[in-house]
């Protein structure tokens, strides 16, 4: 799989703020030394997480989103890091996914494209464990004429910790 770095500027770069904000309570991380977790999303205008993989960063704005979606995470013995994300949304909505281990990952695109017309797609993405933390982040664009345009409203999972 391709990856590419994000060079827009979204909700992605709010993912590096390491201020908190009073809010509704944002789950805790999820520790699972070798298996797979099922995580719900959080999220909202702005909703973030800290790259570093220290959980949701607390707002106001970032509420649980049940209706959005889920994704299950899965550290394997073979080394490698896999998630599946369900997204059941907006139809024909347009998002980015990354599935993030660290701060070197953050900003990395590992999936971007459409939702069918019922408003759902599933992905599949592996790549090898850098860390033993990881989370899902979603970015939400709005299309005009097939031309997707940033409206800053993001989900984010809690921390999946693995061995």
């Amino acid at each position: 799989m391709k990856r590419t770095i994000a060079t827009a500027v979204t909700a992605a770069t709010l993912l590096l703020l390491s201020a908190t904000v009073a809010s509704a309570d944002p789950p805790g991380l999820s520790a699972d030394p070798l298996g797979s977790a099922r995580l719900e999303f959080w999220g909202g205008f702005g909703a973030a997480a800290h790259c570093d993989g220290s959980g949701i960063i607390p707002s106001p704005m970032t509420v649980p989103a049940p209706g959005f979606g889920f994704a299950v995470v899965q550290a394997p013995a073979s080394g490698n890091l896999g998630a599946t994300i369900a997204i059941r949304d907006i139809p024909n909505g347009y998002y980015t996914v990354r599935l993030i281990q660290g701060l070197s990952d953050c900003g990395t695109i590992d999936w971007a494209g459409f939702a069918n017309a019922a408003g759902n797609v599933t992905i599949h993405l592996s790549e090898p464990a850098a860390s033993t933390t990881a989370f899902v982040a979603v970015d939400q664009w709005a299309t005009f004429g097939g031309v997707p345009v940033s409206v800053n409203v993001s989900y984010v999972t809690p921390t999946y910790i693995h061995a």
